[in-house]
């Protein structure tokens, strides 16, 4: 053999050196004898040295420290050399030991670009429960455990949910935010005197010669108004301790009071936020259908408007004569058109019960005669009658003006109605109320981006840890928690502002000024610390009764003014749509149907793709996050349903039962007595003595059948949606019995994967969580961008019908200046147009429909004698008509 040479020696010896390396690298030593696993696999050194910190039922389970030990069981020592562990019920990991020590290590894994991912450590679900028992807190480190769903989903949905309409919160009180600093600066006052006393008199010492008299004349002058013209070292010191326990009952105090309004200002958010995800289905249906309301209402208007134009350009261009005008009912078509754009914004203001719902008297108040008070002024004339606004006077008072007696209410109709003023006011609020609504991007648009940047974030993280299973349900809940912001772009496509206090504003001004104390309700008892969201007298309706509200006020316009001379209710159909009470814009089939489909994909597309991305999460099957979705999405339909049964036939929620505790309440009540003056007024007139009176009532103490239903569906939604979203923020869903599915629950052993990174993982996470986050992104623009624009769209149109009403062309046929003269003639014009008559809500008996807001009552057929007329125009009390007739 040949010998090797003394220049060959140094490369010889650093291949070697090389190969040791790498074989150190690759793996164990094949040669070596170990004497325990942890040798052989470094991983497992922290199996021994690194025990639990807490209990693993009080969320101290180390889901890698269970996977260690499936590996350590795996395997054992022979002849110092690890093998495969030969009984078989403990070969958890089929691999042999050279390929695992050459292989990517499957506890803790994470990926590296290596599809093929780690080996998977199978161990039976009776195994974990025993050896990995209790349940994982998520930790800070691993940011996509709750860090990321917290910042990214849950803080910007409580963004949008104080964009949701609501009625009331819990009040906190204004005490909180008074001045704190009311007793700091006498006694910071008292120290500088002394101070500057101690000063003057170490001044006289050292400065003999010099006289400091602004120093002693300001010591004087603070002694005379209010000090105790005694000073020196030791009041120095007791004002400076004075001033040390104000300072720190100052700050503490303000310190408490801002951490106590803090409190329950986070508790009103969260409870908020629970009710609206909760109640998500009725939300978003009585969402959809107030839209669609409005929606019908402006069309209409504009259509009729359009119409009316075009007939009368085809009668001019024809040279036809001009169709008889019926001017009573077209000043009660104009009167409609105006109320009805104000129910469009005032609609989710509630309303008094259905029998107390009348237009006069002036008292009670309510929002109904406030708003029909904007409508028709009463007893107002107008100045300028059809001429121009072009000199107005400076004063209110110069352009209103109170009626003289002789005049009617039908010649203060026309004149106001032709009145520039009244249109030019009119336009104004209208448009000034849409306008004070807070606009889209704001409300909506800045969480959005927020929530598709969490998105974002998810699916880099996706692509970046692929088959990471935390990444993979962190997105999955923000898919759940879509629903949420889908509620709020609902919200913010309604024309109807959630604010009230600009009605308040504009009612102040007209007559009966401000609503006073008296007209307004009193909460009694615990409800007064529950107040109103909104310091207003009028009080919105939550966001699940707004459609139902703004159904009431269009159905109580119809009922009022009938149906409108070109819809197609009064083209044969008002007759029946009265006597059935189904309103003038009353939805067909397939109004619903569209309805519902919107609906559904709001709130079915989020659970999808949050149902799929943790469905095909290993374990693969309904578990418990999966399974948390689809109870949520159950009780969400059902309380959709419910919803749907008391729009159409209203359901009776609670009753009262005199046997329960709380059956009956004490009502403060005040009332005005009408008494005699005892001869102290000459001309007879009754002086008014305010009387309260206490009236005990009975209180609906026990909910229906239905209320019970209503009540266990909404508790258990809320349960799922608060309980689901904390277990998964806090790691409680982290255990073995969640990690299989919930069909081998009661079926003994089901084998579970508990490595990281596998294969199976990384190939569920390329096929579905990527696909379905881009979709969550994707979704979520697009629903935002149409809501944008249908808010955009009927803002602009509700601005093109109040222009067409009041702003109508020189010369058309809704120009008030056109007819003037006509319309000045005292005598009324009717025709026998049937195309021009308006249903009207009439009485069995009654031979006269009135003119709703005026004193007069028009005929409703020339069979009517005048004496009828002269009789219904000495009228000084409405007769308000209840039962729909034959129009």
């Amino acid at each position: 053999m040949a010998q090797i040479q003394p220049y060959q020696r140094f490369p010889l010896l650093f291949l070697l050196c090389n190969l040791g390396s790498v074989r150190s690298q690759s793996g164990f030593n094949q040669s070596a004898h170990y004497s325990n696993l942890s040798q052989a696999f470094p991983q497992l050194d922290s199996l021994y040295t690194a025990p639990l910190k807490h209990s693993p039922y009080n969320g101290g389970r180390n889901s890698t420290r269970c996977c260690l030990q499936a590996v350590s069981e795996s395997y054992v020592l022979q002849n110092g050399q690890p093998i495969q562990n030969p009984n078989k019920d403990q070969g958890y990991i089929d691999f042999p030991p050279i390929n695992l020590s050459q292989s990517q290590f499957p506890c803790g894994a994470s990926y590296n670009g290596d599809k093929s991912g780690a080996q998977p450590v199978l161990v039976p679900y009776s195994w974990c429960k025993k050896n990995c028992g209790g349940w994982e807190k998520s930790t800070n480190t691993a940011l996509s455990q709750w860090v990321q769903p917290f910042v990214g989903f849950i803080l910007p949905a409580a963004v949008f949910c104080l964009n949701v309409p609501r009625k009331s919160m819990i009040g906190i009180w204004d005490g909180f935010f008074k001045d704190h600093f009311d007793e700091l600066l006498p006694a910071s006052t008292d120290v500088l005197v002394e101070l500057a006393f101690v000063l003057h008199f170490l001044l006289t010492i050292f400065f003999k010669n010099r006289k400091l008299e602004r120093l002693r004349n300001w010591i004087e002058k603070e002694t005379r108004e209010g000090g105790s013209g005694k000073h020196g070292v030791v009041p120095l010191s007791i004002q400076l301790f004075k001033l040390f326990i104000i300072v720190q009952k100052t700050f503490l105090l303000m310190l408490f009071r801002a951490t106590f309004a803090a409190g329950i200002a986070l508790v009103n958010t969260l409870i908020w936020v629970s009710v609206v995800f909760s109640a998500a289905a009725p939300m978003i249906l009585s969402g959809l259908y107030e839209a669609s309301l409005d929606r019908k209402v402006i069309r209409s208007i504009l259509h009729e408007l359009k119409a009316e134009e075009k007939c009368s350009t085809k009668e001019a261009d024809g040279n036809l004569p001009r169709s008889p005008r019926d001017r009573t009912s077209e000043r009660e078509v104009f009167y409609k058109r105006i109320h009805q754009l104000y129910a469009i914004l005032v609609g989710n203001l509630r309303l008094p019960e259905k029998g107390d719902i009348e237009d006069e008297p002036e008292k009670p108040r309510s929002v109904w005669k406030d708003v029909y008070h904007l409508v028709k002024p009463p007893r107002h004339r107008w100045v300028n009658v059809g001429g121009s606004n072009e000199k107005e006077d400076s004063t209110t008072n110069s352009r209103i003006e109170p009626a003289s007696a002789r005049e009617t209410d039908t010649e203060v109709d026309k004149q106001m109605i032709l009145n520039s003023d009244y249109r030019k006011i009119t336009d104004t609020r209208l448009k000034g109320m849409l306008n004070c609504q807070a606009s889209f991007g704001a409300t909506v648009g800045a969480p959005i981006v927020f929530f598709v940047g969490s998105f974002l974030f998810g699916v880099k993280s996706n692509l970046s840890v692929l088959g990471d299973n935390d990444t993979s349900h962190a997105l999955a809940f923000g898919m759940w928690w879509m629903t949420i912001p889908h509620v709020a772009i609902v919200a913010g496509c309604l024309l109807a502002g959630n604010n009230p206090n600009t009605l308040d504003i504009i009612v102040s001004s007209e007559k009966g000024g401000p609503w006073e104390e008296r007209d307004m309700k009193v909460r009694q008892g615990f409800r007064k610390f529950y107040l109103l969201y909104y310091h207003s007298v009028y009080v919105p309706v939550d966001m699940w009764a707004r459609g139902k509200n703004k159904k009431i006020w269009i159905d109580e316009l119809f009922f009022r003014y009938g149906a409108s001379p070109t819809s197609k209710d009064a083209e044969g159909r008002g007759k029946y749509v009265a006597r059935h009470g189904k309103g003038e814009f009353h939805f067909d089939l397939w109004d619903w149907i569209w309805m519902f489909v919107i609906s559904g994909g709001l709130m079915v597309l989020p659970f999808v793709l949050a149902f799929i991305t943790s469905y095909y999460t290993p374990t693969i099957g309904l578990a418990c996050r999966s399974l948390t979705f689809l109870l949520y999405f159950v009780f969400q339909v059902w309380l959709g349903m419910i919803w749907l049964f008391d729009f159409i036939t209203p359901l009776v929620w609670t009753k009262h039962v005199a046997w329960l505790p709380f059956g009956t309440y004490t009502e403060k009540r005040s009332m005005t007595e009408k008494c005699k003056d005892n001869g102290s007024s000459t001309s007879g007139e009754r002086s008014g003595v305010e009387v309260v009176e206490y009236v005990t009532k009975p209180r609906k103490n026990c909910p229906t059948i239905m209320g019970f239903l209503l009540g266990f569906n909404f508790c258990v939604s809320m349960f799922t949606a608060v309980f689901g979203t904390f277990f998964q923020l806090l790691g409680v869903y982290r255990n073995c019995l969640c990690s299989i599915p919930i069909s081998f629950w009661s079926r003994g052993d089901y084998p579970l994967d508990i490595s990281t990174n596998t294969a199976e993982a990384i190939r569920l996470a390329t096929n579905f969580w990527v696909p379905t986050g881009i979709a969550s992104i994707v979704l979520m623009i697009v629903t935002c961008y149409v809501g944008w624009w249908y808010q955009r769209h009927w803002r602009h149109q509700f601005n093109a019908a109040v222009k067409a009403l009041l702003e109508p062309k020189d010369g058309s046929v809704h120009d008030p200046k056109a007819d003037h003269e006509a319309s000045l003639n005292p005598k009324l014009i009717f025709s026998t147009d049937n195309r021009n008559q308006i249903p009207r809500k009439s009485v069995s008996g009654a031979g006269v429909a009135r003119n709703v807001g005026t004193r007069e009552e028009i005929t409703a057929g020339l069979a009517l004698s005048q004496s009828q007329n002269d009789l219904a125009l000495s009228k000084t009390k409405h007769t308000f008509i209840d039962e729909p007739g034959d129009g």
